[in-house]
């Protein structure tokens, strides 16, 4: 795990232009009046695809291969770059939600006046297990063959994606059927508040289990397709 830590930094320092890390006041969108949150919450992939892309250009990939370290290190190390990614973005997220339940929209506020799930504690929750599914299709998929390339990206991406708003179809689904849902992801009832954390924890469990599986399979199949 040291050794997939120091990969993830050298990832950091070698892979992230200072110019990108605007991409991340895309999480400012959490105040959009009317615009559906788990799209502003998917909007990572353009960050991590664009970040994936420089690590082709660098060639650090290829780079980290000739030092003096397991493949599945590189995996590990790989795996630990896009979490975090990941979770900056999301914090970026939750700041943009805090702000939106101050600004006044038609008497209410553009938190509370949103379709579908509102961005309450409970929603970030359903954010994480909808980010634990795309890492488990995803990883797998971009390390397939012992090669990352442009078309393993893409097709990683997509699949990801569609895996991503499946599971997030499920929880809309529970919400607009179910009341004890729906009470809890579509309102900002303080009564559910127990709750909300609760699904939160549950979501980061979720989160950290499926993509510890998802690191996993791609290290399997990198390291089998050397």
């Amino acid at each position: 795990m040291k050794t997939a830590l120091k990969l993830a930094s050298a990832h950091f320092k070698l892979n992230l232009p200072k110019p990108l890390l605007l991409m991340f006041l895309m999480g400012g969108l959490m105040c959009a009046p009317n615009y559906p949150r788990i799209v502003v919450v998917m909007l990572f992939i353009m960050i991590l695809g664009s970040l994936l892309g420089v690590t082709r250009e660098t060639r650090s990939e290829e780079m980290f291969l000739t030092l003096p370290i397991k493949r599945v290190d590189n995996v590990k190390g790989q795996a630990l770059f896009t979490v975090s990614i990941q979770l900056i973005y999301l914090l970026c997220c939750a700041v943009g939600a805090t702000v939106a339940l101050f600004i006044p929209f038609f008497g209410k506020t553009i938190a509370t006046s949103q379709p579908g799930l509102v961005a309450n504690v409970a929603f970030f929750g359903v954010a994480l297990t909808v980010y634990g599914v795309f890492n488990l299709a995803f990883l797998p998929l971009y390390f397939k063959g012992g090669n990352a390339t442009a078309s393993s990206l893409f097709i990683a991406c997509v699949v990801g994606i569609l895996c991503a708003f499946a599971t997030y179809g499920v929880f809309e689904l529970l919400a607009q059927t179910v009341p004890q849902f729906g009470k809890v992801l579509l309102t900002f009832g303080a009564d559910t508040l127990p709750w909300q954390f609760l699904i939160l924890f549950c979501g980061a469990v979720v989160y950290a289990a499926l993509t510890v599986w998802g690191t996993f399979f791609a290290a399997k199949r990198y390291v089998r397709g050397s």
